[in-house]
Parts: C-alpha cells; structure tokens; sequence
C-alpha cells in the first residue's frame, strides 16, 4: 500500500516483561516546554485554526464516523490496520492509544502483544464506554476519558504512544503531539498515521460535518523537530493523502 519515501530506519526490541501500569492522575493545561505553543500552531496553518477557550471540550467525531467506528467491519479491518499504520515498529511496553474511538485497534494491538499494558483514550464518553466493553477480556488493558491535548498522565510515563487517524480531529493537533512527547519515556515512541489536506479529504468532512483540521503538507515533521521527537520513518501511501509516521523521543544519556 505504501509508496513514497522510504523509512528513514527501524529500531528493533522485543520487550516481553510487563511494565507497571502508568498513574492517570488530575491535571490542569500544561504550558508547553518546547517552545511556545504559539509558535507551534504558527507552524501549521494558523491562519486555518480555530483556537479553542480554555476548558473548551475536544471536538468529537461525528455521528457517521461513530457509527462506523462501531461496525463488525471496522473491527476486522483493525486487525489487518495495524502492522500497517506502525510500519513494523514494535509496539512495546506501557503503551498509550490517544483518540481510541471504539477500541477496535487497541484491542488489535493487545491480541497481537499480550505482554503490554495498554491504555486507549478518547475525548466522547459514548467511545469510550464501548472501548471498555471491547477490553474487557483483556486483564492489561483499560480505556478511559482524556483530552489528548491535556493528556492526564505524568511526564514520561509511556513506551509507545500511538495515534490512528485523528489528530485532524484534535484541531489543535500540534497540542497533541506535544502531549504525546511528554508523556514518552526517553527512548519511546510516538507512531501512527493521519491524513493529509487534499480536496477528496475535505470534501468528505464537510459531507459529514464532522469537526478538523486536516494537517498540510510539510506540517508535520517541523513540529516534531520543535518538541524534540527524533522522526525514524515516514512514508505517503494512496497518492501522498495519508502520513505514515515513527518519531522518537531520544534517549537520556
């Protein structure tokens, strides 16, 4: 499926312990630390976004998406999803599934990896009560309430966090992405993929009316240079409408 440029390299571990679970704990909006977050969003189209107020909800997906979110067809496309949208990167440790929708990719990922802990989020209830229902079989895994732009967990507290197709939802995507890195461990991980702006891609949510901000071309990669994810692999696939990615936090030395 994938086409354009290759992967820059793939680290390799295949990590079996299981690591202790990480803490949600109460947080508040956290300033960023790589910068200021102006002159992240100023990175991406500024002149596009809709800033949110403080204590504004995340935008959530609409009720076409929630429907297919939930569909038997969707939770057998997850399990071939997957392999795919990580390129073949481990998935390994404490992981974080950020904007989870129905769990049908988290639970992909723990059939495939039993030896992690895994935690999805999503900002719509509804998903989330369906992502618990979709886990419940599985003893390491748990979905819960977040923003992923204020992320209730300590710093560094994942190995991998992993983000399918919704950082275009988030609005304010470049907050996630911050988020993202704060809570890597050194050494961890941020992969997934998401869409970028074409006319097929905005036609369809505005069809659906469903809230975004798809991320333009060359957007992405300066914002993980500025919140100091190192990228490992990035790749284009269905004629360069998808971002494939594998960005690492660096490891302390």
């Amino acid at each position: 499926m994938g086409g354009g440029p290759e992967a820059r390299g793939l680290a390799s571990s295949n990590q079996r312990p299981r690591p202790p679970r990480a803490v949600c704990i109460a947080r508040s909006p956290r300033p960023c630390r790589a910068g200021s977050l102006l002159s992240i969003v100023e990175l991406g189209s500024a002149h596009t976004i809709r800033m949110h107020r403080e204590g504004e909800s995340m935008p959530r997906m609409s009720a076409l998406e929630a429907s297919c979110c939930r569909s038997a067809p969707w939770s057998l496309l997850a399990r071939r999803m997957v392999p795919w949208a990580t390129q073949g990167f481990p998935v390994t440790g404490n992981v974080l599934e950020i904007g989870g929708g129905s769990g049908a990719m988290a639970e992909a990922i723990v059939q495939a990896n039993p030896w992690v802990r895994l935690t999805t989020t999503d900002a719509d209830p509804v998903m989330v009560e369906v992502a618990q229902q979709c886990l419940v079989r599985f003893p390491h895994a748990e979905a819960c309430q977040a923003d992923a732009t204020r992320l209730p967990f300590e710093d560094e507290s994942f190995d991998t966090v992993v983000s399918f197709l919704m950082l275009h939802h988030v609005i304010e995507w470049e907050h996630a992405v911050v988020e993202g890195s704060r809570v890597l461990r050194p050494g961890g991980a941020l992969v997934g993929y998401d869409l970028l702006a074409s006319r097929m891609a905005s036609l369809v949510h505005r069809a659906d009316r469903s809230p975004h901000r798809l991320i333009d071309p060359g957007a992405f990669e300066p914002v993980l240079d500025q919140v100091g994810l190192e990228l490992l692999a990035l790749r284009l696939s269905f004629g360069g409408r998808i971002l494939r990615f594998v960005a690492q936090k660096p490891a302390t030395r």
